[in-house]
């Protein structure tokens, strides 16, 4: 788990890093912008394509939960180095989560579905069971 950082604060985000955390969760740009808090697909594309070395125009609020979109990503990848195994995980029921996949809870109630799934996980990565 050495790649993932908590941050408390408003943190720097990259477009590259946001793009792969994108990728990672296999989300089209529409998708994003949903668990996201339903971001405009312009908008999100306007961050990716950016050549700054930081996201630009964003609100605190974005940027905390951009920073989560890219932490849960980084999470799948600790815990599923395989990409077949993150897709599994990604579309299998779990109990902890009503039932859902973990895809389908990030897509129906954004961002709170985005805050359960990393929730799960970290629960996970401490032991502790759903």
């Amino acid at each position: 788990m050495s790649s993932i950082r908590f941050h408390m604060t408003t943190m720097k985000i990259s477009p590259k890093d946001f793009r792969k955390a994108r990728i990672i969760l296999g989300l089209t740009q529409t998708q994003a912008g949903i668990v996201l808090g339903n971001v405009s697909t312009g908008r999100i594309g306007y961050w990716e394509r950016s050549q700054e070395d930081t996201l630009p125009k964003m609100k605190d609020l974005d940027s905390n939960t951009i920073s989560q979109f890219i932490q849960l990503a980084e999470f799948l990848v600790d815990f599923f180095p395989d990409k077949a195994d993150r897709e599994r995980f990604l579309q299998t029921p779990k109990l902890a989560l009503c039932e859902k996949p973990p895809f389908e809870a990030i897509m129906k109630d954004p961002p709170n579905g985005l805050r359960e799934v990393f929730q799960f996980l970290g629960r996970l990565a401490h032991g502790i069971p759903p």
